[in-house]
């Protein structure tokens, strides 16, 4: 399908909030040969304009690999693989990237830290219950674990034992810091459970944020920002309206930066200072980090 205006604007945020990028061109099968040249050429140059000065490595060889997968995190070279799921073209060598690229973070420092598990995703399984998708970002869990679920609506935590663990769909005792896996949680109802909510440490005193000051840079608006806004936040796994309550500008447009204080539309939600988040209303788009945690339940 070529570079769609859609591929564009996941670059530009990706850039924006300086994540390492890689380019998967995918169902090579089906493209003739001179629309994937032109895709090839197309993705090349945009990486190489001036917004993003990155530099593409399209990958034919293990050497290629290696290459790529050490210098991935210094952020400047951008890994390009073609592959098709039909003949399994360039499958080996994209696998290869994946096991050889470095963790960006050392998860072992977060091991010993009171749990703390971000549910993305949730499930009813007939026959086990509700169950439970996420990442595990501090300490571990277990089977038979009680942890503290929330916030809800109205910004509070309700303890929950964990049934059962699984870690790449096999039953596992615990998954730890780093790791993405699925809880079965004793005795609670799917429609109590939504993306966003996370589970902490019981010992841990659990909070819930209101309102929030962010530092926010906006890559994108037709007009002008102004207090009443209402764009959508996402920051980690959680994602809701909120409404900016006061700008230390009279008015934001395209390219500026401002401190925005922000107030959640319809329920607290658990993020932390420093976390950095998307807003997105339409076409408008921007990026933020959070500084300040003015209100809390």
């Amino acid at each position: 399908m070529g570079v769609l205006r859609m591929t564009k604007e996941h670059l530009a945020i990706a850039l924006a909030l300086k994540v390492p990028v890689l380019v998967v061109i995918t169902k090579v099968d089906l493209a003739p040969t001179h629309v994937y040249e032109a895709t090839v050429t197309h993705i090349q140059k945009l990486l190489k304009s001036p917004g993003a000065r990155k530099l593409p490595v399209l990958v034919k060889s293990s050497d290629e690999l290696s290459l790529c997968a050490q210098n991935i995190v210094n952020d400047r070279v951008v890994p390009i693989f073609s592959v098709s799921n039909v003949t399994g073209n360039g499958l080996d060598l994209l696998r290869g990237f994946l096991n050889l690229a470095p963790s960006r973070r050392n998860w072992s420092e977060f091991r010993s830290s009171p749990t703390e598990f971000a549910i993305d995703e949730t499930f009813l399984v007939p026959g086990v219950g509700t169950v439970v998708s996420g990442t595990c970002s501090a300490g571990s869990v277990g089977v038979g674990q009680s942890l503290s679920l929330g916030p809800d609506h109205s910004g509070a935590f309700v303890s929950v034992v964990v049934k059962s663990v699984h870690y790449k769909r096999v039953p596992v005792r615990r998954v730890v810091a780093g790791q993405a896996g699925s809880l079965a949680l004793k005795k609670v109802k799917r429609a109590t459970v939504r993306k966003g909510m996370v589970m902490l440490d019981t010992r841990v005193a659990p909070g819930a944020v209101w309102e929030f000051t962010a530092e926010v840079l906006v890559l994108y608006h037709g007009t002008t920002i102004r207090p009443g806004y209402q764009p959508v936040i996402h920051c980690a796994a959680v994602r809701q309206a909120a409404r900016v309550m006061s700008i230390d500008k009279d008015v934001v447009r395209t390219g500026d930066r401002a401190l925005i204080r922000f107030s959640f539309c319809y329920r607290p939600e658990h993020i932390k200072s420093d976390a950095r988040f998307v807003l997105r209303e339409g076409k408008t788009k921007g990026i933020g980090r959070i500084l300040d945690i003015v209100r809390r339940c």
